[in-house]
Protein backbone atom coordinates (compact mmCIF):
# COMPACT_ATOMS: atom_id res chain seq x y z
CA UNK A 1 0.00 0.00 0.00
CA UNK A 2 2.81 2.37 0.90
CA UNK A 3 4.74 1.72 -2.30
CA UNK A 4 1.53 2.12 -4.30
CA UNK A 5 0.83 5.56 -2.81
CA UNK A 6 4.39 6.66 -3.61
CA UNK A 7 4.02 5.34 -7.16
CA UNK A 8 0.71 7.19 -7.60
CA UNK A 9 2.40 10.41 -6.53
CA UNK A 10 5.28 9.77 -8.95
CA UNK A 11 3.11 9.13 -12.01
CA UNK A 12 0.89 12.12 -11.24
CA UNK A 13 3.70 14.59 -10.51
CA UNK A 14 6.67 13.19 -12.41
CA UNK A 15 8.77 13.23 -9.19
CA UNK A 16 9.57 10.78 -6.45
CA UNK A 17 8.16 11.91 -3.12
CA UNK A 18 10.90 12.28 -0.52
CA UNK A 19 8.86 12.29 2.70
CA UNK A 20 7.54 9.49 4.90
CA UNK A 21 4.32 7.54 4.36
CA UNK A 22 2.20 9.81 6.60
CA UNK A 23 3.29 12.98 4.80
CA UNK A 24 2.92 11.26 1.41
CA UNK A 25 -0.71 10.53 2.26
CA UNK A 26 -1.31 14.16 3.24
CA UNK A 27 0.47 15.31 0.07
CA UNK A 28 -1.67 13.01 -2.10
CA UNK A 29 -4.84 14.27 -0.38
CA UNK A 30 -3.88 17.91 -1.10
CA UNK A 31 -3.55 18.71 2.60
CA UNK A 32 -0.03 20.10 2.85
CA UNK A 33 1.96 22.92 1.32
CA UNK A 34 2.96 22.25 -2.28
CA UNK A 35 0.37 19.48 -2.68
CA UNK A 36 -1.15 19.33 -6.15
CA UNK A 37 -4.60 20.85 -6.32
CA UNK A 38 -6.99 19.25 -6.70
CA UNK A 39 -5.79 16.25 -4.71
CA UNK A 40 -4.12 13.25 -6.32
CA UNK A 41 -5.99 10.67 -4.21
CA UNK A 42 -9.43 11.47 -2.85
CA UNK A 43 -9.12 12.53 0.81
CA UNK A 44 -11.70 9.97 1.98
CA UNK A 45 -9.62 7.17 0.44
CA UNK A 46 -6.52 8.63 2.08
CA UNK A 47 -8.34 8.66 5.44
CA UNK A 48 -9.14 4.95 5.04
CA UNK A 49 -5.51 4.19 4.22
CA UNK A 50 -4.42 6.23 7.27
CA UNK A 51 -6.74 4.23 9.50
CA UNK A 52 -5.22 0.98 8.28
CA UNK A 53 -1.72 2.44 8.53
CA UNK A 54 -2.23 3.50 12.13
CA UNK A 55 -4.11 0.42 13.31
CA UNK A 56 -2.22 -2.30 11.42
CA UNK A 57 0.90 -1.20 9.54
CA UNK A 58 2.50 0.85 12.31
CA UNK A 59 1.89 -1.56 15.22
CA UNK A 60 3.09 -4.56 13.22
CA UNK A 61 6.05 -2.77 11.68
CA UNK A 62 7.20 -1.50 15.07
CA UNK A 63 6.24 -4.62 17.04
CA UNK A 64 3.90 -2.67 19.33
CA UNK A 65 2.25 -5.58 21.14
CA UNK A 66 0.07 -3.29 23.27
CA UNK A 67 -1.58 -1.91 20.11
CA UNK A 68 -1.71 -5.27 18.34
CA UNK A 69 -3.36 -6.91 21.36
CA UNK A 70 -5.49 -3.91 22.31
CA UNK A 71 -8.59 -5.09 24.15
CA UNK A 72 -7.30 -8.62 24.71
CA UNK A 73 -7.32 -10.06 28.20
CA UNK A 74 -6.08 -13.29 29.69
CA UNK A 75 -6.99 -15.06 32.89
CA UNK A 76 -4.44 -16.48 35.23
CA UNK A 77 -3.47 -17.44 38.74
CA UNK A 78 -0.30 -16.63 40.61
CA UNK A 79 0.64 -19.28 43.11
CA UNK A 80 3.60 -20.40 45.16
CA UNK A 81 4.94 -23.81 44.32
CA UNK A 82 7.57 -23.95 47.05
CA UNK A 83 11.24 -24.68 46.83
CA UNK A 84 11.54 -28.32 47.89
CA UNK A 85 11.90 -30.44 44.75
CA UNK A 86 9.84 -33.27 46.22
CA UNK A 87 6.85 -30.92 46.73
CA UNK A 88 6.89 -28.96 43.43
CA UNK A 89 4.78 -31.38 41.39
CA UNK A 90 2.34 -31.96 44.26
CA UNK A 91 1.88 -28.20 44.77
CA UNK A 92 1.30 -27.61 41.04
CA UNK A 93 -1.29 -30.43 40.92
CA UNK A 94 -3.03 -29.01 44.01
CA UNK A 95 -3.18 -25.57 42.37
CA UNK A 96 -4.53 -26.93 39.07
CA UNK A 97 -7.23 -28.92 40.90
CA UNK A 98 -8.24 -25.88 42.95
CA UNK A 99 -8.40 -23.71 39.84
CA UNK A 100 -10.43 -26.27 37.88
CA UNK A 101 -12.88 -26.76 40.76
CA UNK A 102 -13.39 -23.00 41.00
CA UNK A 103 -12.10 -22.68 44.55
CA UNK A 104 -9.04 -20.66 43.56
CA UNK A 105 -9.67 -17.10 42.36
CA UNK A 106 -8.22 -15.99 39.06
CA UNK A 107 -7.46 -12.56 37.70
CA UNK A 108 -7.58 -10.98 34.29
CA UNK A 109 -4.47 -9.32 32.94
CA UNK A 110 -3.17 -7.71 29.78
CA UNK A 111 -1.19 -10.34 27.84
CA UNK A 112 0.85 -7.59 26.14
CA UNK A 113 2.56 -6.92 29.47
CA UNK A 114 4.64 -10.10 29.08
CA UNK A 115 6.37 -10.69 25.71
CA UNK A 116 6.26 -14.49 25.98
CA UNK A 117 2.53 -14.49 26.71
CA UNK A 118 1.93 -11.75 24.15
CA UNK A 119 3.53 -13.77 21.34
CA UNK A 120 1.20 -16.68 22.12
CA UNK A 121 -1.88 -14.41 22.04
CA UNK A 122 -0.65 -12.55 18.95
CA UNK A 123 -0.66 -15.77 16.90
CA UNK A 124 -4.32 -16.31 17.71
CA UNK A 125 -5.24 -12.66 17.09
CA UNK A 126 -3.38 -12.68 13.77
CA UNK A 127 -5.22 -15.78 12.55
CA UNK A 128 -8.56 -14.08 13.12
CA UNK A 129 -7.47 -10.64 11.93
CA UNK A 130 -5.84 -11.67 8.65
CA UNK A 131 -9.07 -12.59 6.86
CA UNK A 132 -10.86 -9.42 7.93
CA UNK A 133 -7.86 -7.37 6.81
CA UNK A 134 -7.75 -9.10 3.45
CA UNK A 135 -11.36 -8.05 2.89
CA UNK A 136 -10.46 -4.46 3.81
CA UNK A 137 -7.07 -4.10 2.13
CA UNK A 138 -7.51 -5.85 -1.21
CA UNK A 139 -10.53 -3.86 -2.44
CA UNK A 140 -8.83 -0.65 -1.35
CA UNK A 141 -5.65 -1.68 -3.15
CA UNK A 142 -7.63 -2.56 -6.29
CA UNK A 143 -9.37 0.81 -6.13
CA UNK A 144 -6.02 2.60 -6.00
CA UNK A 145 -4.77 0.67 -9.03
CA UNK A 146 -7.99 1.08 -11.03
CA UNK A 147 -8.43 4.77 -10.31
CA UNK A 148 -4.91 6.15 -9.96
CA UNK A 149 -2.51 3.78 -11.76
CA UNK A 150 -4.56 2.53 -14.70
CA UNK A 151 -3.36 2.37 -18.31
CA UNK A 152 -4.63 5.86 -19.10
CA UNK A 153 -2.69 7.33 -16.18
CA UNK A 154 0.44 5.50 -17.32
CA UNK A 155 0.00 6.81 -20.89
CA UNK A 156 -0.42 10.36 -19.58
CA UNK A 157 2.72 9.97 -17.49
CA UNK A 158 4.79 8.89 -20.51
CA UNK A 159 3.27 11.64 -22.64
CA UNK A 160 3.96 14.33 -20.06
CA UNK A 161 7.25 13.17 -18.50
CA UNK A 162 8.66 10.75 -21.05
CA UNK A 163 9.62 7.14 -20.72
CA UNK A 164 12.76 5.98 -18.92
CA UNK A 165 13.09 3.48 -21.79
CA UNK A 166 12.92 6.03 -24.63
CA UNK A 167 16.67 5.75 -25.27
CA UNK A 168 16.46 1.99 -25.84
CA UNK A 169 16.05 0.40 -29.26
CA UNK A 170 12.94 -1.66 -29.84
CA UNK A 171 13.73 -5.03 -31.33
CA UNK A 172 10.89 -6.77 -33.12
CA UNK A 173 11.05 -10.52 -32.42
CA UNK A 174 7.50 -11.19 -33.53
CA UNK A 175 8.33 -12.10 -37.16
CA UNK A 176 7.13 -15.66 -36.60
CA UNK A 177 3.79 -14.30 -35.41
CA UNK A 178 3.05 -12.62 -38.76
CA UNK A 179 1.20 -14.59 -41.43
Amino acid sequence: MEFTVFEIIRVHTGKRYKGNFASALDFAAGRIKDSPQPYIIHPEIVDRIKTLKNSIRNPYTHGDLKKILKGQTATGVMFKIGTKPENLLKNIEKTVNSFESGTMPYSEFNPADDPSIASYFKKDVDKKRCFRLAWEYYPLFDLLLDQYLNGEVQKNYVKQYGSPYAHMSLVDVTSDDKE
